[in-house]
């Protein structure tokens, strides 16, 4: 599978006084993220708490990151160059880490993780629903007039890390001019036909058992197991609710 975009995010205590932080970070973000920030909202603390303060895009215009009193959100669109390769994902979230982490080291976290968007290669509509309904008892679901079908499920790992999983059929639509009559109004519509699975990986089990969030070093770990466990698994494992990321729970080195 290939991935479509991550999003890192941080959650945390509400800081106070963020307002005050504002030349701080755009300081530390200076050399990655357009400065000074395109979107700066004077709010109090006390206001919507979890209404982004302020918004940033990276210089090359892929990434996008929102900082809030409760909330550090980083979400990245891949090109297709990155989609199919795992190594320049990870080597670019763990360039970006160092930089995220300066902005939020000194905060009370609650909980972090990554989501990953990801898709399958282009198949046909009637090729990847029944891949789906593949899943269910025909006895108990009719499956001969489904045109749309979406799932989630979520799973515990051993009360340390929460794995959300939803997927469904995935249609890209965009619009393109007649390359032949340029006089033509109508356009045309294309369609990239696959399965879209939506990965979310965070550690709230472990912050709600009062466990200890861990260094950067621990951090970066989660988030590079995160991508080769997403890499590593099928379209079926996912499909068939049997994805493995048992490697989360080992120890480095081990």
């Amino acid at each position: 599978m290939n991935i479509l975009k991550s999003q890192l995010f941080f959650h945390y205590k509400q800081s106070q006084n963020l307002r005050m932080r504002l030349f701080d970070y755009e300081k530390i973000l200076v050399d990655d993220f357009v400065t000074p920030f395109p979107v700066v909202r004077n709010l109090s603390d006390d206001i919507g708490e979890r209404v982004s303060r302020f918004e940033s895009i990276s210089l090359n215009g892929h990434s996008r990151i929102r900082i809030s009193p409760t909330f550090l959100n980083f979400e990245t669109k891949y090109t297709k160059e990155f989609q199919v390769d795992s190594s320049k994902i990870q080597k670019y979230l763990e360039n970006k880490l160092p930089t995220l982490w300066r902005i939020v080291e000194k905060e009370e976290y609650t909980h972090y993780g990554i989501v990953l968007t990801l898709y399958s290669d282009n198949k046909a509509l009637d090729e990847v629903l029944p891949e789906i309904k593949s899943v269910f008892r025909e006895d108990k679901m009719n499956l001969d007039d489904l045109i749309d079908l979406k799932v989630s499920y979520v799973y515990s790992l051993r009360n340390k890390y929460f794995l959300n999983v939803k997927y469904s059929p995935m249609v890209m639509e965009f619009e393109s001019s007649d390359p032949v009559d340029d006089s033509s109004s109508e356009k045309k519509v294309e369609d990239y036909i696959g399965i879209e699975v939506v990965i979310d990986v965070n550690n709230k089990p472990s912050t709600l058992a009062n466990e200890e969030v861990g260094s950067r070093e621990d951090m970066l770990s989660f988030f590079k197991k995160v991508i080769e466990n997403a890499f590593s698994n099928s379209t079926d494992s996912f499909i068939s609710g049997s994805p493995d990321f048992t490697s989360l729970l080992e120890r480095d080195g081990d």
